[in-house]
């Protein structure tokens, strides 16, 4: 055995520190799509890419058929390293590496494993591979998206601002919760209370709010929740005004989207959810971006259809399962049913693992769907405006989930 003395273990304690800290600090330099950039050393390619808004799909947690290589291939991009494509979720980037994500063979054989997932996974044929790749996106929708950004633009230029709706924010959503509570609707269901089933269930649930959470790295979002619900469900969100949107996260309109008119449920990947009450299944979507799976949206959507006496309302879970897509549009189901899972983190839009749920009219289902010419996809933040609308129309847009919820909690 070596004995140090108190100066020569200073000393190596010192050498020890400093090689650790150079080698968790060093970075290298490569090139990503002709770009030279620097990022840190050890991370995979499709870190590096994540770090410079450049996304690729990654579906890892579905198999491809091969048993001992469990990865999708869907991440595939040409090095000056190999002759063959590699995977960006397992090769680490080197010093002076070339990496290019945007080949013709590299999209040809991504092509070709996405039809074999397809083949092995039906719930993904609902899903436009390629929707949302910027080097693949038509010049008519980049021209759409274009004048969708300067519309908004000259709507915020018109307009002095917002400043009214937040100042006046506490009122108006006080007044919207109101208009809530003494909807038939609202009374309908609480007569009904008994017939109930829990959407999520097996744990207590604590309860907490993220008003003043902001944006952040996923890793670091996942402690604070975990940190807050610990070994629990965790449950949050109607009518929170949240700082966690950016501000350039605005309606047609130009107002500012910070209210979430929905509940969070968090809880593990892969926790069932259930349907509270008998109904029909609206839609079964995947709403997102492949090519960005960090964007904030709702990833696998399911939408179900209920119907109270002479009213007809609808319910949304968002951030769940690809397999929760099999579910098929028409199929009628029984409360307590199966209707899916939460899903992870690279499927789900970014987010800690949760599930979104909102209760929505039918007046908002047939104006959304009017407006934006499609199904399945339906907010789940608001102006401030625009619930203001909905108090000066003495209509109601999104009931309060918690009727669906509360008496299981």
């Amino acid at each position: 055995m070596i004995t140090l003395t108190k100066s020569l273990e200073k000393d190596y304690t010192i050498f020890v520190c400093s090689s650790y800290t150079t080698i968790k600090n060093s970075k290298v330099t490569f090139y990503l799509n002709g770009k030279q950039h620097k990022e840190k050393k050890g991370i995979s390619i499709l870190e590096a890419c994540r770090s410079f808004d450049l996304y690729l799909p990654c579906l890892c947690s579905l198999t491809n058929g091969n048993q001992k290589k469990k990865k999708c291939d869907l991440c595939l991009v040409e090095t000056n390293e190999q002759v063959s494509l590699v995977n960006a979720c397992t090769t680490k980037i080197k010093e002076g590496m070339k990496i290019e994500t945007n080949t013709k063979r590299a999209t040809s054989k991504i092509l070709q494993n996405w039809k074999r997932l397809v083949l092995l996974h039906p719930s993904l044929s609902s899903v436009e591979m390629f929707q949302g790749r910027k080097d693949m996106v038509s010049k008519t929708q980049q021209e759409k998206e274009q004048n969708f950004q300067q519309t908004i633009v000259q709507n915020k230029r018109e307009k002095k601002s917002d400043e009214y709706y937040q100042q006046n924010s506490q009122s108006i959503l006080d007044n919207y919760r109101t208009l809530i509570k003494n909807s038939p609707l609202t009374k309908l269901i609480l007569e009904h209370k008994n017939q109930i089933h829990p959407i999520v269930k097996g744990k207590e649930f604590v309860s907490f709010d993220l008003l003043n959470l902001k944006r952040m790295a996923i890793d670091k979002m996942v402690d604070y929740v975990n940190n807050k619900i610990g070994q629990n469900y965790g449950i949050c969100g109607f009518l929170e005004k949240r700082k966690i949107y950016p501000k350039n996260f605005i309606d047609i309109e130009g107002y500012r989207r910070n209210v979430h008119v929905g509940v969070d449920i968090f809880a593990p990947q892969g926790t069932p959810v259930y349907a509270p009450m008998d109904s029909t299944v609206y839609t079964s979507k995947y709403n997102g971006n492949l090519w960005n799976t960090f964007d904030g949206d709702y990833g696998p959507t399911i939408v179900l259809k209920h119907n109270i006496g002479s009213h007809t309302f609808y319910t949304l879970y968002g951030h769940l399962s690809l397999n929760s897509l099999n579910m098929k549009v028409g199929t009628t189901i029984k409360a307590g049913t199966k209707i899916g899972e939460i899903g992870d983190k690279n499927i789900n839009g970014g987010w800690p693992t949760h599930t979104h749920i909102q209760v929505m009219s039918n007046n908002l289902i047939q104006d959304f769907e009017f407006q934006s010419k499609q199904k399945g996809d339906y907010p789940g933040v608001l102006s401030l405006k625009t619930l203001d609308m909905c108090l000066n129309n003495n209509s109601v847009y999104f009931y309060d989930p918690n009727l669906l919820i509360s008496h299981h909690k």
